[in-house]
């Protein structure tokens, strides 16, 4: 049992690290929209993945116009250093991930539509913080 307990105190040392580090990552890459009144909150969800929600601090909707330029790179990078799990522009839509994430980063989304947030989903990228 003792042995179990390290192993799950490693575990959760390892999910705050990776928390920190995404916090961190985010917040660097899209400091631009930070700079213009956006905000963005990294969190760790019950099924051991982490969200990124970037939304504006007014709390009105923006234009997907306004922040296509830094977050269509910014999904591009987060994609290529983690599994994106899932990733919704406004509101969940009926649609596969896949082509989500084709018509953001191809630029097909309409400059104009008037999103709440933007929220991804990504998995872990260390081992240790996979669940058992």
């Amino acid at each position: 049992m003792k042995y179990l307990m390290r192993f799950n105190e490693n575990n959760k040392e390892a999910l705050a690290f990776e928390l920190e580090e995404i916090k961190e990552y985010a917040n660097a890459h899209l400091a631009y929209l930070l700079d213009k009144g956006f905000g963005v909150q990294v969190v760790r969800t019950k099924s051991y993945t982490f969200s990124i929600r970037i939304y504006s601090e007014s709390g009105r909707d923006y234009k997907w116009g306004d922040v296509k330029e830094q977050v269509i790179p910014f999904i591009e990078i987060i994609n290529d250093t983690y599994r994106l799990v899932n990733l919704f522009i406004g509101s969940p839509k009926k649609s596969t991930m896949r082509s989500l994430i084709t018509s953001v980063v191809e630029d097909k989304i309409d400059d104009n539509k008037r999103l709440p947030n933007i929220t991804i989903f990504i998995s872990p990228k260390y081992e240790t913080s996979k669940k058992i």
